[in-house]
Order: C-alpha cells, then sequence, then structure tokens
C-alpha cells in the first residue's frame, strides 16, 4: 500500500495547498473572477463578498479533506474508503470546470484543471482496485 499512501499524501497536500491559495491568498479571485472584485468585496460590495466568502468556503473544504488524507496515510491501508471522498470532489471538479467553459470562461484555468482531476481519478482508481489482501500480507509480514 505504499502507492496509497503516497496518494494520499500527494492529493492531500495538493489540497491544503488550494486551501491556502483559496482561503487565505484568495488567488483564484484574482485569477478567475471579475476585475477589481477583491477590492470590491473590502469596499463592502456584497456581491462581491459573497463571491470571496464562496472561495473561501470551499477553500476550507479542500483544506480539511486534505488535513483528513495526510493524517490517514499513515495508515493508508485501513482508510481506503476515505479516497472516495477526493475521487467524488474530483468528478464535481471536472463538472465545474466544464460549467464553467460552456458559461463562457476563457483563462486556462479551467482546462488545465480537467487534467489534474483526470490524473487524480485515474491514479487513485488504480490504488483501490488493488486488492487488499495485499496489504493485509504485506503487514503480516512486517509484523
Amino acid at each position: 500500500m505504499r502507492g496509497l499512501k503516497w496518494w494520499m499524501r500527494l492529493v492531500g497536500s495538493l489540497y491544503v495547498t488550494l486551501f491556502v491559495l483559496a482561503a487565505l491568498l484568495r488567488v483564484p479571485i484574482e485569477a478567475e473572477g471579475p476585475p477589481g472584485t477583491l477590492q470590491r468585496a473590502a469596499g463592502g460590495d456584497p456581491l462581491a463578498r459573497f463571491a470571496v466568502d464562496t472561495w473561501v468556503t470551499l477553500g476550507l473544504e479542500f483544506g480539511a479533506v486534505g488535513v483528513a488524507l495526510l493524517l490517514a496515510s499513515r495508515q493508508a491501508d485501513r482508510a481506503r474508503a476515505l479516497l472516495l471522498a477526493p475521487l467524488c470532489m474530483e468528478v464535481a471538479g471536472i463538472f465545474a470546470d466544464i460549467y464553467k467553459v460552456a458559461r463562457g470562461y476563457t483563462t486556462p484555468a479551467p482546462f488545465v484543471w480537467v487534467i489534474i482531476h483526470a490524473l487524480i481519478i485515474v491514479t487513485g482508481l488504480r490504488l483501490l482496485r488493488q486488492p487488499f489482501a495485499a496489504s493485509r500480507t504485506s503487514l503480516a509480514v512486517q509484523t
């Protein structure tokens, strides 16, 4: 289950990074949002504040799942079910990016993210399909 452990650590680290970028640094708002959104939010514009709050909330969700993955990676063989959360989040991410493109977003971000989502999904599914008995055998050998 070495691959599973490292997958959980890499995806968990990515999610914690997304938390920092979205909730603290607010990079996605600057990259994808209308120009001046952060300044308008700081000035009290309720719609701009809603956009910022939505990204902060999304960042917190990514952070929570990322921390869970990092903590669970220490016993990855016992935390296989946890992979379903980020895999489902990644499928939702693909739909969100397709939605953005359909709505006229022209930044490269949605296109890049579809590739990242797909990589996470494919590698995660491959790891989930590995037989669980193999991880039990390796644990028995170690003890």
